[in-house]
């Protein structure tokens, strides 16, 4: 069998490429407009970003101050604010799930503000969610007040603080009696 030029030539490219491993698939480098944050952001790099989400936030660019809260738990995966913030503007765009689970992520990190949770606008269809009362009993009670009673509602939530220091904690179906220390 006699083989003509091009398929000899194109034989000799691939008998080439199997010998120095050509046959592997090249991995993909980003293109600097895209690249995935690798390296660890700067403290003030991450202010800087968290007050950008949050700036993003305000002016109802929710999709974009995802995206800065991404890149920020990428460099930082325990920084509560960014996964706060992302909360915020996954509850603000009706995306709840993603809602539920960067609020998750904030109290894994950390986060303990109740009273935050309760009052902040952007987070008014989360608390609105069946599930929310599960989530927000995660944060356990407010810090005692200095009043004599306090008591902040939302939604399926209120929180109650008596005179003595005591709190009641109601979430859905979910009641916690919580004695002064």
């Amino acid at each position: 069998m006699i083989l003509g030029r091009p398929t000899l030539l194109l034989c000799f490219y691939v008998l080439v490429g199997l010998m120095y491993g050509c046959d592997k698939p090249k991995e993909s480098v980003p293109s600097s407009a895209n690249q995935t944050v690798e390296s660890k952001l700067s403290a003030d790099d991450i202010k800087k970003l968290l007050n950008e989400a949050l700036s993003e936030i305000e002016k109802k660019n929710y999709g974009h101050a995802t995206e800065i809260t991404i890149k920020i738990t990428k460099s930082d995966p325990n920084n509560t604010e960014a996964y706060y913030l992302s909360a915020e503007a996954n509850s603000a765009s009706g995306n709840i799930k993603e809602a539920i689970g960067a609020l998750e992520q904030a109290i894994k990190n950390g986060f303990n503000n109740a009273e935050r949770v309760l009052k902040d606008e952007n987070l008014a269809t989360l608390r609105a969610a069946p599930e929310f009362p599960s989530v927000f009993i995660k944060i356990g009670p407010p810090q005692p007040a200095k009043v004599s009673d306090t008591e902040i509602s939302a939604g399926s939530v209120n929180i109650k603080q008596g005179a003595d220091g005591s709190q009641t904690i109601k979430a859905g179906g979910i009641s916690i009696q919580v004695p002064k220390d």
